[in-house]
């Protein structure tokens, strides 16, 4: 059977993953001729990744997170339903899920092969202690597929206009338990990466605990954020929990509708960073700047 339309899913959540695939793709489309379809797990950007590379003929992503039984007996048709329209002669799988090999196994597709699994749909223990990116590269040489040149690095036509210049790319992954890094903190990691390249001292409220610079007693503010400012502006805060004290006796509502703030402020813990630096709270509460702009 002559292989025209070829079918690889990639259930891996990151951009490393899709970086370890390269080798194993480049020269799947140089063995069979052909351009490659990719099922890709939405999270990790396939498209954006490999946006220029010539191996691609179509990407498009599925939902790969765990749900319970009952949907995922609808996800399970769903997705069989997905790898069928493609009309594949070879579908690979580069991953074991079983949320993802059962759909795979069901399948119209000619010819299956799922990494890490032997002919019977069993694991295959000459896979089982090593890393992903390790055993895409041993399973497609199994697999009769020669890696010819491991380049693990993208096409440059991203980077054209910045060749000459050292470029930091960031991916947000917060789904997982055992990484579930709140937002914030990469929006704090990128702006410390700004001020190391640029030698900017950031705004004191940055450098006392506050991920953002706001009002002093913004309304959005959670109870770690008012118990600093309670902190850093006791008077400021003592002027806002009258008036909503007012308010609530009037209209019977706070600010944050289940509680008042002091009670919220109870909840809260001033930050650390506010307690060591009373110089950058007295700044804080100053109508001088006096600190410098440029670090050292």
């Amino acid at each position: 059977m002559r292989i025209k339309k070829i079918l690889v899913i990639i259930g891996h959540r990151g951009i490393g993953d899709l970086i370890f695939h390269l080798p194993f793709l480049r020269s799947l489309c140089k063995k069979y001729n052909t351009k490659i379809d990719i099922l890709s797990n939405k999270v990790n950007k396939a498209a954006e990744v490999y946006k220029n590379e010539d191996f691609i003929n179509s990407i498009n992503y599925f939902d790969n997170n765990r749900v319970g039984l009952y949907k995922f007996i609808f996800k399970f048709i769903g997705f069989i339903k997905i790898i069928n329209s493609y009309s594949s002669d070879y579908t690979i799988l580069t991953s074991r899920s079983t949320r993802i090999v059962l759909p795979l196994i069901f399948s119209n597709s000619k010819k299956k092969n799922i990494y890490g699994l032997n002919k019977f749909f069993f694991k295959d223990k000459h896979f089982s202690n090593y890393t992903s990116s390790t055993n895409i590269q041993r399973y497609s040489k199994k697999i009769g597929l020669a890696i010819e040149e491991e380049n693990f690095f993208l096409k440059r036509k991203i980077f054209k206009k910045s060749l000459n210049k050292k470029n930091i790319f960031i991916s947000i992954d917060s789904h997982h338990n055992q990484n579930n890094w709140p937002i914030n903190n990469f929006i704090l990691l990128t702006k410390k990466l700004l001020i190391a390249k640029y030698k900017i001292l950031p705004h004191p409220c940055y450098r006392v605990g506050f991920g953002r610079c706001s009002c002093a007693g913004c309304i959005f503010g959670n109870a770690n954020q008012f118990a600093t400012f309670k902190f850093i502006c006791p008077e400021q805060f003592k002027v806002i929990s009258k008036l909503e004290q007012e308010f609530i006796c009037e209209c019977g509502i706070s600010m944050k509708r289940d509680m008042d703030l002091e009670t919220l402020v109870a909840k809260g813990q001033v930050y650390q960073a506010a307690i060591d630096n009373p110089h950058l709270c007295a700044l804080l509460n100053s109508d001088e700047y006096t600190d410098p702009v440029f670090t050292d």
